[in-house]
């Protein structure tokens, strides 16, 4: 509560109450209100608090940069699937029977005979 508020409405009050008539009645009321408005408002008692500067951080990613960094993180951690069979053509490959056309770039030989790029490493042979 603010008292140097409280005590201008006594006064104000007072001063209502010794002049007489219409006067006296309306500086009466004004006090009375006064004094309503330091009972019931919810201001601290003090001069109030200065803005305090609030520095930037710049280096400091959005919430959405942080989900974008953390979804290609995990998508460089995981395989890449360009060669998910290779090992099933590696495995023909050995086979005694069979053997498919060799790639000139990566010498791998699970090509099938008719192929015309290789299926690992995508060169044309």
């Amino acid at each position: 509560m603010r008292i140097d508020l409280l005590i201008a409405s006594l006064v104000v009050m007072v001063i209502g109450l010794v002049i007489s008539g219409m006067i006296g009645s309306l500086i009466l009321a004004v006090g009375i209100m006064l004094l309503l408005y330091v009972i019931f408002s919810k201001e601290e008692a003090g001069e109030p608090e200065p803005a305090r500067y609030v520095k930037p951080e710049y280096h400091k990613e959005t919430p959405r940069q942080s989900e974008r960094k953390k979804e290609r993180e995990y998508q460089e951690s995981q395989p890449r699937k360009r060669n998910v069979d290779r090992a099933k053509r590696e495995l023909r490959a050995w086979s005694p029977g069979k053997q498919g056309k060799r790639c000139p770039k990566c010498g791998s030989t699970s090509n099938p005979s008719d192929a015309r790029f290789c299926a690992d490493c995508g060169s044309k042979i």
